[in-house]
């Protein structure tokens, strides 16, 4: 394996609006079994939600996350999504929980009560809008262009630079 030679001047413009484009378009990997679920998993589902649900109310986030989360990978509703980003976010991983408001605006609303499921997508839509303000961000501004680079809360500035301008493959 090569060395990885990390070099300023390989951040191009191509790389970045590449690298953009894969995050934003990547596929989420839900099954088709969770288009169409079984009465079981809708039932499983809604029994983890529910009670994710109370735990939540109980101000028991970890048990919160973990059941809604759980509810949300067999049925991938957008009244299970809210309430799973909100446990996320009450836990303080606020990256996550704007992956998870984001997954559950642009959901699939075929499942269940389409009402309440509008309605779970417009409340995730606002509650992004508003956690988006409590996560850092770091904006490089580059040489003397005045060219500015936003880079993304998930990686970090070191990964950011590594991924960015190594012209070889980086070790992890």
């Amino acid at each position: 394996m090569k060395a990885c030679r990390c070099d300023s001047s390989a951040i191009t413009w191509p790389l970045l609006l590449a690298v953009t484009l894969v995050a934003t378009t990547w596929p989420s990997g839900r099954s088709a079994a969770q288009l169409a679920p079984d009465d079981a998993t809708r039932a499983t589902a809604r029994q983890l939600g529910e009670q994710g649900i109370e735990a939540y109310w109980a101000e028991d986030y970890r048990a919160a996350e973990e059941k809604l989360d759980r509810a949300y990978l067999l049925l991938a509703v957008p009244t299970l999504g809210l309430w799973s980003a909100r446990a996320r976010a009450r836990l303080g991983h606020l990256v996550e929980a704007a992956e998870r408001y984001r997954d559950t605006a642009r959901a699939s609303e075929a499942i269940g009560n389409s009402t309440a499921q509008r309605e779970a997508q417009r409340t995730a839509a606002d509650e992004l809008t508003t956690l988006s303000l409590r996560i850092p961000s770091l904006t490089i501004r580059l040489g003397d262009t005045g060219d500015v680079v936003r880079v993304p809360p998930r990686w970090g500035l070191h990964t950011f630079l590594r991924r960015a301008s190594c012209s070889a493959p980086c070790p992890p």
